[in-house]
């Protein structure tokens, strides 16, 4: 899908924003994914979905243990659901089919991230390090790309969570606060210890990489001085506070990320939390690395500072759009709402709009929360309490809508096959990058028949303001 720039003006945007709330008024497409290849509901909760490219493949973390069959481990499992091979499988299991079982404090599999083709999947797990495993299903590979030790205090113990993979399966972002120690899989960068304390944000290429190194992104911008990353006499500086929940572009040049670090970038005195975005690469085309420069996004269009805190970065698969949510008031004209709302940063141009309003540019009356972009970051998909982003919205359930960035239009998305309301909340949802489908997860009753287990499940539906193929 080509990136997209234009805008509707003027009559045409108006009839553009009306067509499609007619065309949003008939009920998207919606299937549950949780379940076996026979249908049979999962006999447990089922969470965090992510999905491929095309919107066909979707993995997620459950612990039901009727999905397949010999599921005996009582432990959370990540599962692959395949639409167009009619399959499921597990995904934490070595080349030879053995289940991968995780039984640490945190005990089982979680927080799957799929490449844009489906055919890896990062998961993580712990036994007495932090670990991250990449599945690769096309060679039959399970790789154990990470193991960073906990510190002595054994206080990293979340050292591995909200990891990514780049949609060319190529990069994995993750945060830790592990001083890397040097030892395999992966390993530092010669003189970055890591020592100060705070999480930070690391990349590791788990393809082209000849030695397993990290990089670490989350410090303040190298450009003015890059001598530290050529000497590794010499520690190149850190961040001066926390920073959190990495997102990658498709080709792994951008990362963009939250921080309440002031070191990050100059001018930084506002004392929130903010979004940034590592470039790995110049203008040029060049390889810089952690030697890139670094933005703050979480800016107004005229480049103020937030006055308060932005989280929870999404970046688009081309790379030039980052969203995020924030309680800032002065990021937007006429932000009133005293809400989180979501905004989209676009980089090319240094604008930004919120997207967390109604079709007709009303702001919500609740939160917003969980951005997640198409690849052309025109459409972004999210989780609100509000009840005037469409109307006839009045379950009081948090839902999942998406908003077009081309024309206005938002529209509900978690509503049920048969029409009226969601009776439960969905959550966490996630846009394939076609923009066809959103996944999420619900603990609705009535979005598709004969949901009787009285668990959380994971559901796919179509976009409601372009439509989607048969389920």
């Amino acid at each position: 899908m080509k990136p997209f720039a234009s805008q509707v003006p003027g009559m045409a945007r108006a009839l553009t924003v009306l067509l499609l709330l007619f065309a949003a008024t008939a009920q998207a497409q919606i299937q549950r994914i949780s379940t076996a290849v026979d249908g049979t509901e999962a006999n447990h909760d089922s969470y965090e979905a992510s999905v491929s490219d095309d919107g066909n493949v979707i993995a997620f973390r459950s612990s039901a243990s009727n999905l397949l069959a010999g599921d005996i481990n009582d432990l959370p499992d990540v599962f692959l659901r395949d639409l167009n091979a009619g399959t499921i499988e597990r995904v934490n299991v070595d080349a030879s089919g053995n289940v991968l079982n995780f039984t640490n404090l945190y005990r089982g599999s979680y927080a799957p991230s799929v490449s844009d083709d489906g055919l890896r999947v990062m998961f993580t797990g712990y036994r007495d390090f932090a670990q991250g495993v990449l599945r690769d299903r096309l060679a039959n590979t399970t790789i154990e790309v990470l193991q960073i030790s906990f510190t002595s205090n054994n206080t990293d113990r979340q050292a591995r969570q909200e990891s990514r993979i780049s949609g060319n399966g190529q990069f994995v972002v993750f945060h830790s606060r592990a001083a890397f120690q040097n030892s395999e899989p992966v390993s530092a960068r010669p003189g970055d210890t890591g020592t100060n304390g705070m999480h930070s944000i690391f990349l590791y290429d788990a393809v082209t990489n000849p030695v397993p190194m990290a990089e670490r992104l989350s410090r303040p911008d190298l450009t003015a001085d890059p001598s530290c990353v050529t000497d590794p006499g010499i520690e190149c500086p850190e961040g001066n506070a926390d920073s959190f929940a990495a997102a990658v572009s498709d080709d792994g040049r951008r990362v963009a990320f939250h921080s309440h670090a002031g070191n990050l970038v100059p001018e930084d005195d506002n004392d929130f939390q903010d979004v940034f975005v590592k470039y790995r690469f110049d203008a040029g085309d060049n390889y810089q690395g952690i030697a890139g420069p670094i933005v703050r996004v979480s800016v107004s269009s005229l480049g103020v500072q937030a006055n308060d805190d932005s989280v929870q970065a999404a970046i688009s698969g081309n790379g030039q759009f980052v969203a995020f949510r924030s309680l800032a008031s002065n990021l937007v004209a006429g932000d009133s709402n005293a809400h989180w709302d979501i905004f989209v940063h676009d980089l090319d141009t240094s604008t930004t709009t919120r997207v967390s309003v109604s079709s007709s540019g009303a702001e919500a009356n609740h939160d917003s929360f969980t951005p997640s972009l198409s690849d052309d970051g025109r459409f972004v998909a999210f989780r609100s309490n509000a009840s005037n982003l469409v109307s006839g919205d009045d379950n009081a359930r948090q839902d999942i809508f998406v908003h077009d960035r081309s024309n206005g239009a938002t529209a509900r998305v978690s509503v049920p096959a048969a029409g009226g309301e969601a009776n439960g909340h969905s959550l966490r949802p996630e846009i394939s990058g076609d923009g066809q489908w959103i996944v999420f997860e619900s603990d609705a009753s009535n979005l598709v028949p004969a949901d009787n287990n009285q668990s959380r499940d994971i559901f796919r539906a179509a976009n409601p303001l372009i439509g989607g193929g048969s389920p």
